[in-house]
């Protein structure tokens, strides 16, 4: 998969170009951290972390993860959409909308495989993260990579707090990784940031 479909291409963004030279070590540093910050990635590691629960794990790689690479690929070698992240402001409504049902869906699933009360309310913490984005857009284009990342943060946290030393700088490196390959401000950044939070312990408490 090259940069194009991993969302990294400025060119396939419609953003300004990396705020680092493409000769400057940090870049390809900056690259890495943002794929490794990909929620689609991070949510099923982070739900098998914390629920212990492979079954879990999978149900919702099957029913949020899996059908949303496909729609991703689908839409980019389309044309539609012109990365992997969605990067265009113009564009991720349709993301938000496609991920939506697919998180209900997730959750119907999860309730009859008897998930716990707090493992549904971590799914409810997907979707209030959604809906913030579907609501704010008209304003900014939130960062999703900010808003997962801290959710994530928050659970792992909470499950394991010796973690924290681990995942906090990784949050600092993702929110670091999305301004200085400019795919948002650092209010869209920081906003994400606060959002997932609150989703998190929304989860969690």
């Amino acid at each position: 998969m090259d940069d194009r479909h991993l969302g990294l291409s400025s060119e396939s963004t419609g953003d300004r170009p990396p705020r680092l030279s493409s000769t400057t070590p940090l870049l390809p540093f900056a690259r890495a951290v943002s794929v490794a910050g990909n929620p689609l990635f991070l949510i099923p590691l982070t739900v098998a972390a914390v629920s212990q629960n492979w079954r879990w794990a999978v149900a919702i790689a099957l029913t949020t993860t899996i059908p949303l690479v496909v729609i991703i690929a689908r839409n980019v070698r389309r044309g539609t959409w012109s990365d992997f992240d969605v990067s265009r402001r113009d564009q991720r409504l349709g993301l938000y909308r496609a991920g939506l049902p697919l998180l209900l869906l997730a959750t119907a699933v999860l309730y009859f495989l008897d998930a716990s009360p707090r493992m549904l309310r971590g799914v409810a913490g997907g979707l209030l993260i959604f809906v913030a984005g579907v609501l704010g857009h008209r304003f900014l284009k939130l960062s999703m990579h900010m808003m997962f990342t801290t959710f994530c943060a928050v659970m792992l946290i909470w499950a394991y707090p010796w973690s924290a030393a681990a995942v906090i700088p990784f949050v600092a490196l993702v929110a670091w990784s999305r301004r200085v390959l400019d795919r948002h401000t650092w209010a869209e950044i920081v906003i994400g940031t606060a959002i997932g939070a609150a989703a998190g312990f929304f989860a969690v408490l």
